[in-house]
């Protein structure tokens, strides 16, 4: 048995969720629920609680000021959020599970897997990087799965990024070539407008690293490991539009 609190300021949120749960999660146990930050610390610590599921925004701050209160927590957070960009951001960017309200119930199965199957080392790193990611204008790390969990790379240390069929090559400063478990085009959605561009179906790479145009072969860009990356006749005046905003913006 799983023993869950819900912290949420609504009461028709936090009845929904515990509907569905008895429900459709039958190994889940409700223990108790809260509407505040400050509530919430005092329920989690009377109850220590397996599961938290934590609302982003409440009355007396949010659900990531709550987390700080714990310098090593050994509960497992799923956050519940009704569309805040910014946290949808930065959860996607630390690969943190989270649920749009109203919740969806295939979704919250789904979410209740990961966490059960997730370690605690890799719940603190989580947390870290989450809280960079959320206290920042723009997130600074990524989570990359790789076989045995995540690694969490600063965006700047991205080179460039290559197709391979349904996975993705990721070229890092270090010289280090990781193969991850997520397509380019995932990586497109999440990347772009953070410095990244994709100069073909099969490249994107960081404008940071961006040594050369060269018109030559039909066009490619140099870049600052010394590969060369394909351009796309198609993408050849946005990307040199492009390059020049980021030039004057740097």
């Amino acid at each position: 048995m799983i023993e869950a609190i819900i912290i949420d300021d609504e009461l028709d949120a936090i009845n929904y969720l515990q509907s569905i749960l008895r429900e459709f999660c039958p190994l889940v146990e409700v223990v108790g629920t809260a509407n505040t930050v400050y509530n919430g610390f005092i329920e989690i610590k009377l109850k220590e609680p397996d599961l938290v599921f934590l609302d982003v925004e409440l009355p007396d701050g949010d659900g990531f000021e709550l987390l700080k209160k714990f310098d090593d927590r050994k509960f497992r957070v799923i956050f519940c959020t009704a569309h805040n960009e910014h946290a949808i951001r930065a959860f996607k960017f630390s690969a943190m599970d989270y649920l749009l309200k109203p919740v969806d119930i295939i979704e919250l199965r789904d979410a209740i897997e990961k966490i059960e199957n997730s370690t605690n080392q890799e719940m603190r790193h989580n947390d870290h990087v989450l809280m960079d990611n959320y206290y920042h204008a723009s997130p600074t790390k990524i989570a990359v799965a790789v076989n045995n969990g995540f690694e969490y790379i600063s965006l700047d240390e991205i080179i460039r990024l290559e197709a391979d069929r349904s996975y993705c090559n990721v070229f890092l400063k270090n010289g280090k070539k990781m193969l991850v478990s997520r397509c380019l085009n995932e990586f497109y959605k999440l990347l772009k407008g953070h410095n990244f561009f994709r100069v073909h179906n099969s490249h994107m790479i960081n404008l940071q690293h961006v040594m050369k145009f060269v018109r030559t072969d039909g066009g490619f860009v140099k870049l600052s490991d010394g590969s060369s990356v394909p351009l796309s006749r198609n993408k050849k005046e946005e990307f040199l539009s492009v390059m020049k905003e980021f030039a004057i913006a740097s």
